[in-house]
């Protein structure tokens, strides 16, 4: 990456093997004269309604924010060492996902700037969520992770017993809906913006993948039924 001066998320050889990202030449079984197909990671740039401003990963895998403070654009963290995969963003704060599954955090702490409190179990993470004031962090075994506001669905220590197994996260301006392997539905967060589905919990069964608008969630299930809940001013049936 130093000598080419751009970012590469893989490397192959001639015959189509991918190497590790990390290593010594002789430990890829490469020789003098082997072809290497390169494949380059462009710029990404990101930024949400009510964000916390604007976020590039760059080719290199840095990343750099921006905010608005005192009518001033003002850069936040420049992190040269992140190889960063994914971010998301509060309304105050950024999380990025690593190469090596990792998460990095910072902006303002009470909304998700601070992951100092659960910074040990977040290891092996695959994908990051955000509401507008926390993050959720789904780790390789299934195992769910949260930080930030509690309102927002940073606190999940209510239903940590049934974030098992957990297949696929979503998140809504102040809540977050988890499906589990075996098709249910855990729902956390502000009840009003989807974080309580008991009204419709004996539905969330057979679910394949879920759905979120600002302030509601909206479950497909295998049978191709949908199932609604959270505010009815944004998706949700008045009447379920």
């Amino acid at each position: 990456q130093e000598a080419l001066g751009v970012g590469l998320s893989c490397l192959a050889s001639a015959e189509g093997r991918l190497l590790a990202r990390t290593g010594k030449v002789a430990d890829a079984g490469l020789r003098h004269g082997d072809t290497l197909t390169a494949t380059v990671r462009s710029p990404r740039l990101f930024s949400r309604r009510h964000a916390y401003g604007f976020v590039l990963i760059r080719g290199d895998g840095s990343v750099v924010s921006w905010t608005k403070e005192k009518g001033l654009d003002t850069r936040q963290s420049d992190e040269a060492d992140l190889e960063a995969m994914e971010v998301q963003t509060t309304a105050g704060a950024v999380a990025v996902l690593c190469a090596d599954g990792r998460v990095v955090s910072w902006g303002e702490t009470y909304s998700g700037g601070d992951s100092s409190a659960v910074r040990k179990q977040l290891h092996d993470v695959r994908s990051i969520q955000a509401s507008a004031g926390a993050f959720a962090a789904l780790r390789s075994d299934g195992r769910v992770v949260t930080w930030g506001i509690r309102e927002a669905g940073g606190d999940s220590e209510d239903v940590q017993e049934q974030l098992q197994h957990v297949a696929q996260l979503q998140a809504s301006a102040r809540a977050f809906a988890a499906v589990t392997e075996g098709g249910s539905v855990v729902t956390w967060g502000h009840p009003t913006a989807g974080g309580d589905s008991s009204d419709v919990q004996s539905q969330l069964h057979d679910v394949e993948g879920i759905f979120a608008s600002g302030y509601s969630f909206l479950a497909l299930r295998r049978d191709g039924s949908a199932i609604t809940w959270g505010s009815s001013e944004h998706g949700a049936p008045a009447d379920r």
